[in-house]
């Protein structure tokens, strides 16, 4: 427990936006972004939808931010922008880019680009991928990392799937599973066990 509070607080330290010493703060949006929310569901809230939380940010059952740097948890953890963390929830969704780390014990989806980590039941990622996706299913626009799941869906891989059904268009690297697509290649676009192309 000692543990968790002490990655919690150096979360919140590292993640806060805080301007350094000798950086003037002006008034943007990053310093107009407000420490803690806590939100019972939407719109019972402290900080408002039209405005961004640096650092903690606690949704006891839904929550709707603008963005997000920081920590972020709760059953239904929604932002209208970008997300930039940890997210723990149920749900957990950001309707711009993502970078961090989204866990959620049913689904994360991001409507934008994601760099990191996405881990849950489902993984739905609209545009680019630069890390790893774990979970039953995965889907992004681009991938360039790894994809791990029954099914694993992408545009365009540079990497790994390891999954039950693979399937990309363009293959730049290696897929393991029962069913393997590379719809892209000129050749052996459907192989079982073992399909790669460099």
């Amino acid at each position: 427990m000692k543990r968790l509070a002490m990655t919690l607080i150096a979360s919140l330290v590292l993640t806060a936006g805080w301007p350094g010493r000798g950086q003037a703060q002006t008034k943007s949006v990053a310093s107009m972004a407000k420490p803690l929310s806590i939100s019972i569901v939407y719109p019972i809230q402290l900080v408002g939808q039209d405005q961004s939380v640096h650092g903690l940010r606690l949704n006891l059952i839904h929550g709707l931010n603008r963005d997000l740097v920081g920590l972020d948890l709760g059953l239904f953890n929604c932002l209208d922008g970008n997300a930039s963390g940890y997210q723990y929830g149920l749900v957990n969704y950001a309707g711009g880019n993502f970078r961090g780390v989204q866990t959620a014990l049913a689904v994360n989806v991001v409507r934008g680009s994601g760099s990191g980590e996405q881990c849950a039941l489902v993984n739905l990622l609209d545009h680019d991928m630069a890390g790893w996706q774990v979970g039953a299913i995965n889907r992004a626009g681009s991938v360039e990392g790894c994809q791990v799941g029954a099914v694993n869906f992408t545009e365009a891989l540079t990497g790994f799937q390891l999954g039950v059904i693979n399937w990309t268009e363009d293959l730049d690297g290696l897929q393991i599973g029962v069913l393997n697509f590379a719809v892209g290649k000129k050749s052996w676009r459907l192989l079982p066990i073992v399909n790669a192309a460099w």
